[in-house]
């Protein structure tokens, strides 16, 4: 379980998860407010005059939407096996 980390490159201002960059459109896991990790897509906007950087994430919702979720409290990479995690749903 990791938490969005914000790097400034060459290029500019890059967010990284668990060590690895963050593109816009990747998709990661979030926990939710109901305690379960969800699947849910990176994207962030950018103020290039305030050089300001803000990420969110886009979870789908049961009607087809998304809900926009600021600055989640935790995140990590969907391909990731937690042990733990797996045991206590089994």
């Amino acid at each position: 379980m990791g938490h969005l980390q914000l790097h400034w490159e060459r290029d500019g201002p890059r967010y990284y998860l668990e060590g690895e960059p963050l593109h816009a459109g990747d998709i990661v896991e979030a926990w939710t407010h109901d305690g379960r990790w969800t699947p849910a897509r990176f994207e962030y906007t950018w103020d290039s005059e305030l050089l300001e950087i803000e990420p969110f994430l886009l979870v789908p919702k049961p009607d087809g939407g998304h809900q926009l979720v600021d600055r989640p409290a935790a995140c990590r990479w969907p391909n990731r096996v937690h042990t733990s995690l797996w045991a206590a749903n089994r």
